[in-house]
């Protein structure tokens, strides 16, 4: 799951992201893009496998509920999703 609270919900971000993942639309996987309103945030890490984290503000709030629920935590995003003009 790709989760984007309403305060990053915005028309080009969502569209950034589906370009990014219809780069990979022949590879056998499903990836759901939840966008537009705030969800219990614990709840989708009792239910993750993997948390894959950036650089932003919130990364020190999440990481710390990856780790309150045993959940792998990827520091791969080194290499920004949006463009340039998007951050």
């Amino acid at each position: 799951m790709i989760y984007l609270p309403q305060e990053d919900s915005e028309t080009q971000y969502i569209q950034a992201i589906e370009a990014v993942l219809a780069q990979y639309e022949e590879l056998d996987s499903y990836v759901t893009l939840q966008v537009g309103e705030n969800l219990d945030e614990r709840l989708l890490m009792r239910a993750a496998d993997f948390f894959v984290t950036t650089r932003s503000q919130p990364t020190v709030y999440r990481t710390c509920l990856a780790d309150r629920y045993h959940i792998k935590i990827l520091y791969g995003t080194d290499q920004p999703i949006f463009p340039k003009q998007l951050r």
